[in-house]
Parts: structure tokens; C-alpha cells; sequence
């Protein structure tokens, strides 16, 4: 059984002949979930493995039921179960501002479009040594605080903002 983030590889499944059994046909199957897209329902190829989309908020599973039958009429199975997780879809407003040195910056709010409970954001910025003020990393939600320029005329700085929802994860700046 494997678990897998949304819009990743799944670990490719090998399939192979039972005892070595040479004019072995393969062929598998999946269970239907509405919710989960990208690889076909059945197929016979020896090496499954492709890309599944969870359009839920919770994780989804399917079932892999692979059989093997040899020209004696024999038949095996087995069954493999993917698990695809949710992937975050991180945003963060307002996307861009301007402020004075020594100012605070409007809050700019966390979101994950995607509405999966279990969201964690956290962020980092660039530039820290100018301006100074708000840290160089964190997790509040939301990011605010004043920035103060240290030496020069204007300057810009961004912060990178990760979204991770059980080990799947979305970035934006």
C-alpha cells in the first residue's frame, strides 16, 4: 500500500509473472472513486503507474486488484491500495503593498483555496538585513509587523509562503 499527494507519481507497481510461469497475461482493475482522477479504471500494462488528482478536501483511496492468468488456466491476484492525499493551494492577500520605513505592513492573510482543515503555513522573506523588523521566517497567520529600511533609499522585500496539509504542499510569493 502506498500514500501519495495529489498531482504526484504514484510509486510505479510491478507486476510479474507468478513462480516465473512463462504466456503469463496480466491484467488489473481499480475501484471507481469520483473523486480521483488520471489513471484509467483497468488496463494491462506491466508497469502501473501514472499521476492521480484528489478533488476532495480529505484523502482518497482506490483499490488495485491485479491478476495474473497463465495459458493452465490459473489465476492469481493481488491488491495494492493508494492512498492520494489533498494538495493546499496557498494564497496570500494583499499580493503586493507599499509602506513607510519604520511603518507596519497591512496583514497579509493565509489562505489555502483548496479549504483542507489540516493546512499549516509558515513563510520565510529575503533580504533580511534590510529593512529590519520582521523576522526572517515564521508561521503567524497573519504575516504583520513593521519594516524599517536600515541604509539606502527604497527596497523591496518578498516573502515565500508554504502551505502544507499533511506533507503535501503549495508555495507562493
Amino acid at each position: 500500500d502506498q500514500f501519495v499527494c495529489s498531482g504526484d507519481p504514484m510509486q510505479a507497481i510491478g507486476i510479474s509473472s507468478p513462480s516465473g510461469i512463462a504466456g503469463t497475461d496480466f491484467r488489473w482493475t481499480r475501484t471507481d472513486n469520483p473523486n480521483l482522477s488520471g489513471i484509467p479504471l483497468s488496463g494491462d500494462r506491466l508497469n502501473l503507474s501514472g499521476t492521480f488528482t484528489n478533488t476532495a478536501i480529505t484523502p482518497q483511496s482506490t483499490i488495485f486488484t491485479i491478476e495474473a492468468y497463465t495459458e493452465q488456466g490459473c489465476i492469481s491476484s493481488e491488491t495494492v491500495t493508494v492512498t492520494v492525499k489533498p494538495r493546499p493551494k496557498v494564497s496570500a492577500l494583499p499580493a503586493a503593498q507599499n509602506v513607510c520605513s519604520g511603518g507596519t505592513i497591512t496583514p497579509i492573510d493565509l489562505n489555502d483555496d483548496n479549504g483542507i482543515a489540516t493546512t499549516a503555513f509558515s513563510w520565510t522573506r529575503n533580504n533580511t538585513g534590510n529593512p529590519v523588523g520582521i523576522s526572517g521566517s515564521g508561521s503567524s497567520d497573519p504575516i504583520t509587523g513593521p519594516l524599517t529600511i536600515t541604509t539606502g533609499g527604497q527596497v523591496s522585500t518578498t516573502f515565500t509562503i508554504t502551505a502544507d496539509a499533511d506533507g503535501c504542499t503549495d508555495q507562493t510569493t
